[in-house]
């Protein structure tokens, strides 16, 4: 009898231990499943709210462009962009607008020499001089980045509204961003921003015989002419200074025989050459790094003396 007892006594042991071992993995699995429903519904929170952000910031995006999304969704941001824009303007900071000639469908002139298009040198040098322009303070717009541009019917659209002149007519139809509706494009920003100075960047050609140097052009006779004229001959000097041995063509033209970015903008303005591409020392120039910064240094300095 003893015997059978202590065999009962070491039995119920083991029995109570596997029982507790059960217990314990039971408790720990769990444990497990818990944690990880947890951490599922953090996850599915970060997600949602991440999401909402996202979804928040591209409205508050496509409100800056001309976008016909609601812009009364989020007032708050709208209404800090314009005062950020109102403190700029209300500080008397002086603003530029440029223009890099012809663009897109529009090549403008080429050569042997010059190896590119016009445009692809003109975009490139408004760049450069908005950088430099922007290093020395001022606001500096371009009518286009060489990348988009808005169309014809956005361009009437903006003018419509601003209630500006413009000879609907006198528009392109094949999407070429043309001389005239970078014009009106430029008075449409004029309109919000009223620029200081609106200057279109250009290379010059020579169908027969050789020319080279430079060439700047102000309409004479409108009613920015004063302006527009002070600012022509400080670029003037400015490059005669900086390239004297560098032939300059200085040009006042009537209104007759303007150029249309300069006798249509309703701002001070001025259109410069900033070489000839038939001709193959300033096509040298043009794409000479050294060169084209000395070029804008200059041609910023007489802006900044001339405004």
């Amino acid at each position: 009898m003893r015997r059978r007892k202590r065999h009962n006594t070491a039995a119920g042991i083991v029995t109570a231990m596997i029982m507790l071992s059960i217990a314990v993995i039971v408790s720990a699995v769990l444990l497990l499943v818990k944690n990880e429903k947890k951490s599922k519904a953090i996850a599915e929170a970060d997600s949602y709210e991440t999401y909402e952000h996202e979804t928040r910031t591209e409205k508050i995006l496509k409100n800056d462009g001309y976008s016909k999304e609601n812009t009364d969704v989020y007032p708050e941001v709208k209404t800090k962009k314009n005062s950020e824009t109102k403190t700029v303007k209300a500080e008397n900071v002086k603003t530029i607008l440029l223009d890099a000639g012809h663009g897109f469908g529009d090549p403008g002139t080429s050569s042997d020499f010059l190896g590119c298009s016009e445009k692809d040198v003109t975009i490139r040098m408004a760049k450069l001089l908005k950088a430099e322009l922007e290093s020395r303070g001022y606001v500096v717009d371009l009518t286009h980045d060489g990348e988009t541009f808005p169309s014809e019917q956005e361009i009437i659209g903006m003018a419509d509204e601003r209630k500006l002149s413009y000879k609907a007519e006198k528009f392109e139809t094949n999407r070429v961003f043309s001389a005239y509706e970078r014009t009106i494009y430029a008075n449409v920003l004029n309109a919000e921003n009223k620029y200081s100075l609106f200057v279109s960047l250009h290379v010059n050609a020579l169908e027969k015989g050789n020319a080279s140097g430079f060439q700047l052009d102000y309409c004479c006779e409108n009613a920015y002419s004063p302006a527009s004229k002070v600012a022509a001959e400080s670029i003037k000097n400015s490059l005669e200074s900086n390239f004297p041995d560098t032939r300059m063509k200085y040009k006042e033209d009537t209104y007759d025989d303007a150029f249309i970015v300069t006798k249509y903008s309703e701002m001070p303005s001025l259109l410069l050459e900033m070489g000839y591409a038939t001709d193959e020392g300033d096509a040298a120039k043009l794409n000479d790094a050294g060169w084209c910064k000395l070029f804008i240094k200059a041609v910023a300095d007489g802006i900044e003396a001339g405004i």
